[in-house]
């Protein structure tokens, strides 16, 4: 069963409002939960990295030794194509 993203902290979107918030501005959207938001150490700057097709999916695969070192997750937006992310990032909304 398909659900909906969590847009109020547990998405891409909460991700890029967080780090809005981090670096003094202002977003229009909610930021992460704590939880997720305790994960990212404070910076001065960040670099947001997109793996395309890579998903929890995947990290939690046995041969996955990224799953590991796994903070948490957050939902695409959706619908969950390359184009809606990057425009997620592009504008944070």
């Amino acid at each position: 069963m398909t659900r909906a993203p969590d847009y109020e902290g547990g998405s891409l979107v909460n991700l890029v409002a967080e780090l809005e918030s981090r670096l003094g501005g202002s977003p229009l959207l909610p930021t992460l939960h704590s939880p997720l938001a305790e994960a990212i150490p404070e910076g001065a700057t960040y670099v947001l990295v997109l793996f395309d097709g890579l998903g929890l999916a995947q990290l939690e695969h046995s041969a996955a030794e990224l799953g590991t070192d796994n903070a948490g997750h957050i939902d695409a937006p959706v619908p969950t194509t390359t184009t809606v992310s990057l425009a997620t990032v592009s504008t944070g909304l």
